[in-house]
């Protein structure tokens, strides 16, 4: 999976996921600081999470139908990630496990 990972730079305010949209990447923060904001019905928006060295901007790949639904994902502390396609994560995810849950019987 190394081979589809791409080095980053995260500048400050960049929009990484937009509301409603098919997630087309997938990130790795390595540094810096990522706010996954929420849009309300009345158009006020409130920050909903961070993610930093510790966590993915994607999430929905991996627990839904790959789309973010009504937050956003924007840059609040420059920095770097890596990145890596949406379709090539997954794909890698399920060939990984699937090995794995045959042996457990799933």
């Amino acid at each position: 999976m190394q081979n589809c990972l791409e080095s980053v730079q995260l500048p400050l305010g960049e929009i990484l996921l937009k509301a409603n949209q098919k997630i087309e990447s997938v990130y790795f923060p390595t540094q810096g600081v990522v706010s996954l904001i929420s849009t309300m019905q009345d158009g006020s928006t409130t920050e909903i999470g961070l993610i930093g060295k510790e966590g993915m901007v994607g999430t929905p790949q991996f627990l839904g139908d790959g789309v973010l639904g009504s937050s956003s994902a924007e840059v609040q502390v420059k920095g770097a990630a890596l990145r890596i396609d949406a379709t090539a994560l997954r794909t890698e995810y399920k060939l990984d496990i699937l090995p794995d849950l045959k042996v457990r019987g799933f």
